[in-house]
């Protein structure tokens, strides 16, 4: 499969995909791509492109804060894990090297965990959370095990912008992307995309960019 080549027309940020890829075109990207905020990774219709009601934009909000919360405040990993969905058949023999449903589990939760680490200095020496790095293996599944891991004792503040997803399992719907900044990597920018899914919001995608 050919990599996808993401058009850009402002570079003002340089992106660092740390995603679960969820779209099958999308499943051999480059590690990094430098992008325009406004491509939303080829993936997404622009933000105005959504029309969104109170009501459901109230919803995804209130799903963001719970995912924050159970995955930040009450440092619950598994939970958290539990409030994603991904499905395996679309990721396997992508840039994670993801094999079967385990891989993704373990996946998954040492990119949660990895947030904990007091230095990011550490993170970004094994490899930020990318499975064919050799500091890979090296990296936590659980908040409790990463030594000083700093406490958070409310939500941080989030922005949100929603649009359409364009393509993969979940084209024509409604995305919620959720920026929040984690105090232990300042300058790294965290998205959250949230999808409804069965009367459910569930997140589907993560991604973490840094400013130039």
């Amino acid at each position: 499969m050919n990599n996808i080549i993401i058009p850009t027309r402002s570079i003002n940020m340089k992106t660092i995909v740390f995603a679960v890829l969820l779209i099958p075109c999308l499943t051999q990207p480059s590690l990094a791509k430098v992008v325009d905020d406004d491509d939303w990774l080829d993936r997404f219709a622009p933000p105005a492109a959504a029309a969104v009601s109170s009501a459901q934009e109230a919803k995804a909000r209130a799903a963001a804060e719970s995912f924050l919360r159970v995955w930040l405040v009450e440092q619950d990993v598994d939970k958290a894990v539990s409030m994603t969905a991904i499905p395996v058949d679309e990721v396997v023999g992508g840039l994670w090297h993801v094999r079967d449903q385990a891989a993704l589990e373990t996946w998954r939760r040492k990119w949660l965990t990895m947030w904990f680490y007091p230095d990011h200095a550490v993170v970004a020496a094994l490899g930020h959370g990318v499975t064919d790095k050799p500091g890979y293996a090296r990296l936590a599944e659980k908040p409790s095990e990463v030594p000083g891991r700093p406490v958070w004792t409310a939500t941080p503040a989030f922005e949100m912008k929603t649009g359409t997803s364009r393509v993969g399992a979940h084209a024509g719907k409604t995305y919620y992307a959720v920026k929040v900044t984690i105090k232990t990597a300042p300058r790294d920018e965290v998205w959250l995309f949230f999808v409804e899914i069965n009367g459910r919001m569930k997140v589907i995608l993560f991604e973490s960019t840094v400013r130039s």
